[in-house]
C-alpha cells in the first residue's frame, strides 16, 4: 500500500480542527449549564417535582424492549463483562478491516 504524506497530514489537521472546534463548543456550553440552577419540571401542561417524575430504570428498559421487540436479545444477556468486551474487539477487528480493504 502506498500512503501519500500530504493526505496523512490533511487527516491529522482535519482531526485536531475537529477535536478543537468540538472542545470549544463543550467548553461554552458547560459554562452556561453549570451556572444555572436547575429549571421546573413542566410535562402536559403540569408542573412536576422531581419526586414526581422518578422513573425506574427497569421500566425504562422493560418499555424500550416492548417497543423494539428485542426479546432474542434481552435472552443473551447474561451479564458477563468479559463477554462484551470480547464482542466489542471483534467487532472493532472486523470494522478495521473493512476499512483497510476499502484503502487498498
Amino acid at each position: 500500500m502506498i500512503y501519500d504524506a500530504n493526505m496523512l497530514q490533511q487527516m491529522i489537521l482535519l482531526f485536531a480542527l475537529f477535536f478543537a472546534v468540538s472542545l470549544a463548543i463543550y467548553m461554552a456550553v458547560r459554562k452556561e449549564v453549570t451556572g444555572k440552577k436547575a429549571g421546573r419540571i413542566y410535562v402536559g401542561g403540569e408542573d412536576l417535582r422531581p419526586d414526581d417524575v422518578n422513573i425506574s430504570p427497569l421500566d425504562f428498559y422493560a418499555s424500550i424492549e416492548r417497543t423494539l421487540r428485542v426479546k432474542r436479545v434481552v435472552s443473551l444477556h447474561n451479564g458477563d463483562l468479559s463477554r462484551y468486551l470480547m464482542w466489542m474487539i471483534i467487532g472493532m477487528a472486523v470494522f478495521m478491516i473493512i476499512l483497510v480493504w476499502g484503502m487498498v
